[in-house]
């Protein structure tokens, strides 16, 4: 289901709803006063692997070499992305939404496969 889809069901679900007069605000439960900070985010994630499976943390370390190689911002990035599965192919635009015809998916080149990374 895309992106825009998942946006409209759920503008769909709060339509016509009566917002009571409550004060209300975000509110980060990871830290003690509720406030969003990297370093509470960091210190979440670095237990989860922590306490994760083996290949959870072969992977964390793995993409943690692309950001401390030699190689240049432009190719980590690129190759972050790809190892994340987060290039802009067809098929990823396609999943997020953002292109509707499942036709364009295919390779541009041979006209067959499905682009992907």
């Amino acid at each position: 289901m895309g992106e825009l889809t998942l946006l409209g069901e759920m503008l769909h679900e709060v339509e016509g709803k009566v917002i009571l007069n409550f004060y209300d605000a975000w509110s980060w439960n990871l830290h003690t006063f509720g406030v969003y900070s990297i370093k509470s985010a960091y210190g979440y994630l670095s237990r989860v692997i922590s306490e994760g499976s083996p290949l959870i943390k072969i992977w964390s370390l793995f993409l943690a070499r692309v950001w401390k190689s030699k190689a240049s911002s432009k190719v980590a990035t690129f190759v972050w992305k790809l190892l994340q599965d987060r290039l802009p192919t067809c098929l990823n635009l396609f999943w997020r939404g953002i292109t509707e015809d499942l036709g364009s998916v295919v390779c541009a080149f041979c006209g067959v496969v499905e682009e992907s990374a």
